[in-house]
């Protein structure tokens, strides 16, 4: 009989699973929403800014390849690596999906839907930034405000910044989100 080497199988694993998991993290923006580990249970109960609740059941995200003994005799742990980049694009893509699906049902659920076609980009912009609460680091910046928009937009987005117009009234629309910002910190309860 062979020995089976369990110790080592569990470290490659770990070493395995935490690649991919630092892959899928930096392979879309998804990455950069924060997480906590929830190790009971099968649903999650959500709260939005406006107080509405949502139970969330989770969905299964999977991928999978298959590679020859070969292939590992010769490459070693490498031999995983391309399958894992792989693996971390399709379950980045499967994520985002779900993402978006929950994203688009909350949104017309609390009414934060902004349909905007051939209208002023800015216009659009603006009313969207108006319905959400905003936060702000300690220099009076906005924190964590990102949009996410499609490819074709990119341009059109970017030549705002020389819309003089567009920047007094986005500057404004700042101001009074910050003073908003301010307003719910003062009131806000800390916890011992």
């Amino acid at each position: 009989m062979l020995p089976d080497f369990i110790n080592f199988k569990k470290k490659v694993k770990a070493q395995l699973t935490k690649y991919l998991q630092s892959k899928m993290q930096n392979s879309s923006f998804i990455g950069q929403i924060s997480r906590k580990p929830q190790h009971e249970g099968k649903t999650l109960i959500s709260h939005t800014f406006d107080g509405h609740q949502d139970n969330i059941t989770y969905q299964e995200i999977s991928s999978g390849f298959t590679i020859t003994k070969h292939d590992i005799i010769l490459m070693g742990i490498d031999a995983f690596k391309e399958h894992i980049d792989k693996m971390a694009l399709t379950m980045s893509d499967q994520q985002a999906k779900i993402f978006f699906q929950k994203l688009e049902k909350v949104t017309e659920k609390t009414g934060k839907v902004i349909n905007a076609p051939g209208s002023c980009p800015q216009e659009a912009i603006l009313k969207a930034l108006d319905t959400i609460p905003v936060d702000f680091d300690e220099s009076g910046k906005p924190d964590g405000l990102t949009f996410i928009l499609p490819p074709n937009l990119k341009e059109k987005i970017l030549a705002l910044n020389q819309d003089i117009e567009f920047a007094k009234k986005w500057n404004a629309l700042l101001d009074r989100k910050r003073s908003e910002w301010r307003a719910r910190e003062s009131h806000r309860k800390l916890v011992d």
